[in-house]
């Protein structure tokens, strides 16, 4: 996977958001807080590196489409987190500067 795609904003947020449940477009938008349209993109970017994939969720006898860690986005979570936080601590230390 490029390094080009994890750089990108929201990455990180989307993926541990989605770490304990299928989250809807919506309910992703209110966690991540993030615009419609780079949600949109970045869906796009994290379904074509096989991190996450749609899934067809029954509510109130209703299809609903739900986002959810494959099982290589599974897999690779853990570290995920750790460069999400090595990253955010990176930056915190230049913007110090």
């Amino acid at each position: 996977m490029p390094m080009k795609v994890v750089n990108k904003s929201y990455f990180c947020e989307i993926l541990v958001t989605l770490k304990n449940q299928p989250k809807s477009f919506n309910d992703i938008l209110r966690d991540v807080n993030i615009s419609p349209s780079t949600l949109n993109r970045r869906i796009k970017d994290l379904t074509k590196f096989n991190l996450i994939e749609p899934v067809i969720v029954r509510v109130n006898d209703e299809n609903r489409i739900k986002y959810k860690l494959t099982k290589k986005g599974e897999a690779l979570i853990g570290d995920f987190i750790e460069f999400c936080g090595l990253y955010q601590k990176l930056d915190e230390l230049i913007v110090a500067k």
